[in-house]
């Protein structure tokens, strides 16, 4: 499923990770309605991928949208920004280049997680050359969360080469197939694989 959101400045932190809770509520009532699943992956790309963290990291927004995280299986975070993104400092009238943490930072919740998500799967992809500060920025969460007693074998993390910001999403290979999207339902079947040991 595929969702959308408000966008600034049509909406303020924290409206559109209101709505992403809200489409994964939707999407967790009705989607079986169209097909069969068996598990449940959640995440986004660049502003998607932010919000899909403020998701797991903070996880009232799902709550207050009566969804349980022992419902999710996995996480994509794509190019996402752990830190408080940069259209929230420019809501503030911040400098949108400068790097904080608080509570609009998915960062900011990482506290005692572990215990939470043992089973949860976390495929988190930045670019080689993305936007400035992206790679270390996702590196510092991944070393948190490692920090904070999520194991190894759960963060597939992928530093996608000869790319800016998530410029390998839709491209083709040679043989007409999108890498990307094969990518991803990979993941997905690693996590199937592993929920069925």
């Amino acid at each position: 499923m595929s969702a959308n959101y408000r966008m600034y400045p049509l909406a303020r932190y924290p409206q559109y990770i209101e709505d992403a809770a809200k489409a994964v509520a939707w999407g967790l009532c009705h989607v079986r309605e169209q097909i069969n699943y068996d598990r449940v992956v959640v995440g986004g790309i660049s502003a998607g991928a932010y919000l899909s963290m403020m998701l797991h990291f903070q996880p009232r927004f799902l709550k207050e949208s009566h969804v349980e995280e022992s419902w999710i299986d996995g996480w994509i975070f794509d190019a996402g920004q752990p830190t408080v993104h940069y259209n929230i400092l420019r809501e503030r009238g911040q400098d949108t280049k400068a790097v904080r943490v608080d509570e609009a930072a998915p960062i900011y919740y990482l506290e005692g997680e572990a215990a939470r998500v043992k089973k949860q799967s976390f495929l988190i992809l930045v670019s080689d050359d993305d936007i400035p500060g992206r790679r270390r920025q996702n590196e510092l969460l991944i070393d948190t969360m490692r920090t904070h007693q999520y194991e190894e074998n759960q963060i597939d993390y992928r530093i996608m080469r000869g790319y800016q910001h998530t410029g390998y999403v839709n491209v083709k290979d040679e043989k007409g197939h999108y890498p990307y999207a094969e990518m991803v339902y990979e993941f997905i079947e690693e996590i199937k694989k592993k929920r069925s040991e």
